[in-house]
């Protein structure tokens, strides 16, 4: 699919009103793929102030694109990430690396049919956006463009977009 018929379908031509199947640019490196992207982005202080990174030399950048009600289940990625909102809202769900401890959280206990079973190894099925309190320490905002969102590695976090949204993460 060309990149302007996505943009279309998820809701980034005319309207924002998106019909049939819900698509998602998760963890895209999309700034590899059109590179002029990159001058319009800043990488935040935070992420340039380490000066090599257990990365390498310079922060994972990921572009994260969709519509309204797209989700990124519970889990923790294994770095640190400064996480900006540049368009539209999302809802984000937080709780601290320790949360899990008595198996709260259950780790994605995918079958051999599902597609995504080598990838959700740090997921959980829990739905923290019906409990958002459902473990200690748990806690929730909104992101609005602008906001930058510190998560150091191992935290559990969620997302939720409340319209369409481009947000991007810088992990190092």
């Amino acid at each position: 699919m060309a990149f302007d018929e996505f943009l279309g379908r998820i809701g980034w031509g005319e309207t924002e009103e998106v019909a049939g199947e819900k698509l998602y640019l998760a963890q895209h490196t999309l700034l590899t793929q059109f590179p002029w992207l990159a001058e319009d982005l800043e990488v935040p202080p935070y992420a340039r102030a380490v000066r090599v990174t257990h990365l390498g030399s310079a922060p994972i950048t990921n572009v994260w694109l969709g519509p309204r009600g797209t989700v990124s289940p519970p889990h923790t990625d294994a770095y640190y990430n400064c996480y900006v909102q540049v368009v539209g809202t999302k809802w984000v769900w937080l709780a601290p690396r320790d949360a899990d401890q008595g198996g709260a959280m259950a780790a994605w206990q995918a079958d051999a049919a599902d597609t995504y079973a080598g990838l959700m190894h740090n997921t959980s099925r829990r739905d923290v956006w019906a409990a958002p309190t459902c473990v200690d320490g748990a806690m929730q905002a909104v992101l609005q463009p602008g906001d930058l969102l510190y998560l150091p590695p191992h935290w559990w976090h969620a997302m939720h977009s409340l319209s369409r949204s481009f947000s991007v993460s810088f992990w190092f």
